[in-house]
């Protein structure tokens, strides 16, 4: 666990020092957490335990899962049409450079779908340039 701190750790030249080491911090208790959990599950629920099972990311089919149910969604009304505007925004940005991206919109605005797709699209468009025999790319 220390060689993942020493390895993830904040940088401490870089500009955003206090926010790298809360976001530090918050992932690496998530995954002790998380472990623990799971560690508790299988220890006093083994039957459960053993049928969790955690399948590899596919984000290609997931994102095509994501654009069929929006195709889906009725355009009638202000919010619907906003949610469209919305989704088609987060779909654009995925496709520029790489960097800090943010989301801010009131509730019910359509955030999870759009950064759900924003995040898929942005896997696509990232492995897109990636040699087949590159260890980077998730599967798709």
């Amino acid at each position: 666990m220390a060689s993942f701190y020493q390895e993830f750790r904040p940088n401490s030249d870089g500009p955003f020092l206090e926010f790298s080491g809360a976001l530090s911090t918050r992932l690496l208790h998530c995954c002790i957490v998380d472990a623990d959990f799971r560690d508790t599950e299988t220890y006093f629920h083994t039957a459960a335990g053993s049928l969790r099972q955690v399948s590899e990311p596919r984000p290609i089919p997931a994102f095509e899962v994501i654009l069929h149910h929006s195709a889906g969604l009725s355009g009638d009304g202000d919010v619907n049409q906003r949610h469209r505007i919305l989704l088609t925004d987060c779909l654009a940005a995925a496709t520029q450079p790489s960097g800090l991206s943010t989301l801010t919109a009131p509730t019910r605005s359509g955030k999870t779908l759009g950064s759900l797709a924003f995040a898929l699209q942005n896997i696509a468009y990232d492995n897109a340039p990636l040699p087949e025999s590159s260890p980077r790319p998730f599967p798709g």
